[in-house]
C-alpha cells in the first residue's frame, strides 16, 4: 500500500540497533497510526532494527488496517511478509503474477518489495502483520501458526493471538518457570498510568501483542494458550 518507501539497499557491514520494547503486552489499537497516501488504511508500526548512519532498517514490523483495495507501495532491496491477522481476507495480484489469497488467519505470502502487487479486499477491512526485512539484514524471521501449543521461546518473538487467550511467564536457568513474582512482563495500561510493572504473567488476547523483540539470546520464557496465535521469531543468521 501507499506508505512512504525506503528505496536504498542497506548495507550489512555493522549490526543493526533494534528500536523495541522490553516483553510486554501491547493493544494494538493504541500503537500510532500513520495513513496511507491514498487513504486506503493505515500502518501501525510494532518495531524495527535500525541500520547506523541512517542507511534504512534491517527489519521492521508493523500491523497493517486495510480499508480498501490498492497497489503496495515500493520498498526496493527489502523482502516483504504479509500474514493475514483478522477480517475476510484479500487477494494478490500483479503484472506476470499468478493470484494469491489469503482468507484464513496465519496465511502468508512472501513477495519482493519491489515487485508491483495490488490488493483487493473480500468482504470489507483486514488486519494484516507486515514484516519487511532487507536482502542485506544480518537476521531473518521464522513464522509459526501455533494452536493449543504450549513452549519454551528463546530470545526475541512476536506472538499475536488470533483466538483464546495466551500468556508467557519467565523460565529460570533451570528451565522452571517462575511463580507470580517472577514474571518477565508489563502491560501498556500500566505504563500508561505511570505505575510499576505488574508481576502477573502476561496474558495477551485477540486484537492484542505479546512483544519480547530486544531480549537477549539466553533470554526465555515459557508461553502457552489455547486457541490460535500467529508467532515471529527473530534469527540472528539466515539459514
Amino acid at each position: 500500500m501507499n506508505e512512504t518507501p525506503r528505496n536504498e539497499t542497506p548495507s550489512n557491514e555493522t549490526p543493526p540497533v533494534i528500536v523495541a520494547s522490553p516483553a510486554r503486552v501491547l493493544r494494538l489499537d493504541d500503537l500510532p497510526a500513520t495513513p496511507w497516501r491514498n487513504g486506503g488504511g493505515v500502518t501501525r508500526e510494532l518495531a524495527r532494527a535500525e541500520l547506523p548512519g541512517g542507511s534504512g532498517f534491517a527489519w521492521r514490523l508493523s500491523i497493517a488496517d486495510i480499508d480498501r483495495p490498492g497497489p503496495f507501495s515500493d520498498f526496493q532491496g527489502y523482502r516483504r511478509q504479509l500474514i493475514l491477522l483478522a477480517g475476510h481476507g484479500l487477494h494478490l495480484g500483479g503484472p506476470g503474477m499468478r493470484g494469491v489469497r489469503l482468507d484464513r488467519p496465519g496465511d502468508m505470502h512472501v513477495f519482493d518489495g519491489a515487485a508491483p502487487v495490488s490488493a483487493t479486499l473480500y468482504g470489507g477491512p483486514c488486519r494484516d502483520v507486515n514484516l519487511m526485512t532487507a536482502h542485506a539484514a544480518p537476521c531473518h524471521w521464522e513464522v509459526q501458526l501455533l494452536r493449543d501449543a504450549s513452549l519454551d521461546l528463546a530470545g526475541g518473538f512476536a506472538l499475536f493471538p488470533v483466538q483464546g487467550q495466551w500468556q508467557a511467564r519467565a523460565v529460570d536457568a533451570a528451565g522452571a518457570t517462575g511463580g507470580d513474582g517472577d514474571a518477565s512482563c508489563t502491560d501498556t495500561a500500566a505504563d500508561d498510568a505511570g505505575k510499576a510493572a505488574s508481576s502477573a504473567p502476561c496474558i495477551a488476547g485477540p486484537g492484542d501483542v505479546l512483544a519480547h523483540l530486544d531480549a537477549p539470546a539466553a533470554s526465555t520464557l515459557h508461553c502457552a494458550g489455547s486457541g490460535l496465535a500467529i508467532l515471529l521469531r527473530l534469527r540472528p543468521h539466515r539459514s
